[in-house]
């Protein structure tokens, strides 16, 4: 016997409905159990796990085949990504594409030839990170912005340096603009 608050009321609003949302859905489920599973059998043993874990993980909550199928999608899934990621990954390192190698390796931290690719890569990385903020610190902005350009997407320093570059340069043509404004000025007086 006791009045809520407008605050306490949309929250027990909300609850409520999530939870008709919910009930909705587990009565939809039973309902259709049998052609859900063989859908999302159909998908595991096609090989098309990422669709079973999508369709499934709203469904894992209601049944325990839902909830081991989509396990074992995952784990299935996982080890595509990894064994993807142990032949891309030396592949991109090759080519020079050391960011790209180097996200791909660090996701499988618990496999030992890809930490390694992933630790060379984040120590060219370093390197190259280093060579540009010299370029910097020596006012080459173009420099900067065009050797750091293929890598913004995927470094955040670089990102930064090249933003700060970006903005150099502009400063320092405007400087220069200016000093041959007033040079001009200067000479027709």
């Amino acid at each position: 016997n006791y009045t809520l608050t407008e605050t306490q009321r949309e929250v027990f609003s909300k609850a409520q409905k999530e939870k008709s949302v919910s009930e909705k859905k587990k009565d939809e489920f039973f309902a259709n159990r049998t052609k859900l599973l063989s859908q999302l059998q159909t998908w595991y043993d096609s090989g098309d796990y990422q669709t079973v874990i999508e369709q499934g993980k709203s469904l894992v909550e209601f049944d325990s085949t839902v909830k081991e199928l989509v396990d074992e999608a995952q784990k299935k899934q996982d080890a595509l990504q990894k064994e993807q990621a142990r032949t891309e990954a030396p592949q991109l390192m090759s080519v020079g594409k050391i960011y790209e190698a180097y996200q791909l390796a660090s996701k499988f931290v618990d496999d030992h030839e890809l930490k390694s690719i992933a630790a060379e890569a984040k120590k060219k990385g370093d390197e190259e990170f280093e060579k540009l903020k010299s370029l910097y610190e020596k006012g080459r902005y173009g420099n900067v912005l065009a050797q750091g350009a293929a890598t913004v997407d995927f470094d955040c320093r670089v990102r930064g340096l090249v933003t700060a570059a970006e903005q150099a340069k502009t400063r320092k043509d405007e400087r220069e603009r200016a000093d041959q404004a007033y040079k001009t000025a200067t000479k027709l007086l």
